[in-house]
């Protein structure tokens, strides 16, 4: 191995590629930010993202190994992809690894806030998080926290039906947004 070699970024396989595209374009959804009313902003979009892979991270979690071997891809992808975006805004390589920690801080913050709100059953848990997280930028209505809840819930109960292999092959997420 050369010494050039060391300092080149680990070649991601094209299926973990695949399925981060395949959750950028659900979490772009017009709907998502006109009825759903979560703004349309980088921050909005990135939160979008994080639920949807929330989604798909929760279902990996219950294939052991292989799943947290995939959910580590996914997140290194994701954040290779946000580490692009930062600099095409133009953050600079003195602010850069600040500004990822804490968006990565911010990424584990909202799955375990997802989680526990979905594991205490309670439906007023859940939309305090979503409107806390998803909602950080926007005063969202009763109708639209309902709105994102149930479509959380929903994505959430579609995720149990995926196989491994479809989250390998990006089949997920197939049912259409209401």
């Amino acid at each position: 191995m050369g010494l050039l070699s060391f300092f080149k970024r680990p070649k991601h396989d094209k299926k973990a590629i695949d399925l981060y595209d395949k959750i950028v374009r659900v979490a772009r959804a017009p709907i998502l930010y006109t009825k759903y009313g979560v703004a349309d902003t980088v921050i909005g979009r990135f939160d979008l993202i994080l639920l949807h892979c929330f989604v798909v991270i929760r279902r990996l979690n219950k294939f052991g190994d292989e799943g947290i071997q995939k959910s580590q891809e996914l997140f290194d992808v994701m954040f290779i992809d946000i580490d692009r975006n930062l600099r095409e805004m133009g953050v600079g390589d003195t602010g850069l690894g600040k500004k990822v920690k804490s968006l990565a801080t911010a990424f584990y913050g909202r799955l375990g806030s997802y989680e526990n709100a979905l594991e205490s059953k309670n439906q007023k848990i859940l939309i305090e998080s979503l409107k806390r997280n998803l909602y950080s930028e926007t005063r969202p209505s009763d109708y639209q926290l309902s709105l994102v809840s149930n479509y959380l819930r929903k994505r959430i109960a579609e995720a149990e039906k995926w196989s491994f292999t479809d989250i390998d092959n990006a089949n997920i997420f197939l049912k259409s947004i209401e």
